[in-house]
């Protein structure tokens, strides 16, 4: 799990959706990020993908197909989510489609992370610093 936690720490994620974009970085505070937590009123928040599951490579075909279920389940929770996606700096990780989630609480995104095959989600709160849970 080590090359893993290395990779995910050194991973950026990107929240890109209309007029919005910010990037989180593990461990870093982000004033960007913070604002618009600040203008929506919202506390906390996860970076969720339903792609590749256990870290596995997966066709694009059924990431796009686990991603739309992962979309549907939010909506039907009530959570407001934007698209982003997971990537490197060095470009050896191909970007994964993921949502900003607002407002969902540290257990549930965990839940959620486990149900969709997920090895570790992101999650933090409003002027704190990005945290790396493993779902397993």
């Amino acid at each position: 799990m080590t090359d893993l936690a290395e990779m995910y720490r050194l991973a950026v994620y990107v929240v890109e959706d209309g007029d919005t974009r910010f990037v989180i970085r593990l461990g870093q505070e982000n004033r960007g990020l913070d604002a618009h937590l600040a203008g929506r009123s919202v506390s906390c928040w996860a970076f969720l993908t339903a792609y590749n599951p256990n870290s596995t490579p997966t066709p694009e075909k059924l990431n796009l197909e686990a991603q739309a279920r992962l979309a549907e389940r939010l909506t039907r929770c009530g959570y407001t989510f934007l698209r982003g996606y997971g990537t490197s700096e060095s470009g050896d990780w191909p970007p994964e489609a993921s949502f900003f989630v607002e407002g969902i609480p540290r257990t549930v995104a965990l839940e959620i992370g486990r149900d969709f095959g997920q090895s570790a989600i992101l999650w933090g709160r409003s002027g704190g610093s990005a945290e790396l849970l493993w779902c397993d």
